[in-house]
């Protein structure tokens, strides 16, 4: 997530310098496809990505007792749910990064003709956030 900024410059400068070809196409197509909602589920999904690999590296060992399977299943469990059912997701890790840093620096993204900003001065409106957190809650549910 640390590095979306310089991804969607990046993107803008290959459309610009590579006209006409696949990968201005793609880059393109990337900034397009791109908005405030789908980094928050981009930052969302890396938090959850985050917690996945905690489970991952719990049960990675050739010691892990099967008995401990269902404690930590629970935990990861409790934990998706207070950042995406309950909400508390706005206040950790990666979302609470990316929620600050499109408040301090939005971004303009210029694109065949148009602008597009992700993220204000004012926030990420609450329904983005909230459309977002609905998401990842179907995803903690599953």
């Amino acid at each position: 997530m640390l590095s979306i900024f310089a991804i969607t410059r990046t993107a803008q400068q290959i459309v610009r310098l590579r006209a006409g070809k696949d990968e201005a196409k793609s880059a393109s197509h990337f900034l397009a496809w791109l908005s405030t909602e789908k980094l928050v589920i981009l930052a969302m999904l890396a938090d959850a990505g985050v917690e996945a690999l905690i489970l991952t590296r719990a049960v990675d060992k050739e010691d892990v007792a099967s008995e401990d399977l269902p404690f930590l299943l629970r935990g990861l469990m409790q934990r998706i749910t207070m950042m995406f059912v309950d909400g508390g997701a706005v206040e950790l890790g990666h979302t609470k990064w990316l929620l600050e840093a499109l408040r301090q620096h939005p971004v303009i993204v210029y694109h065949r003709g148009n602008v597009k900003q992700l993220g204000s001065y004012q926030g990420v409106p609450q329904a983005v956030i909230d459309n977002a957190l609905n998401r990842m809650a179907c995803w903690a549910r599953v």
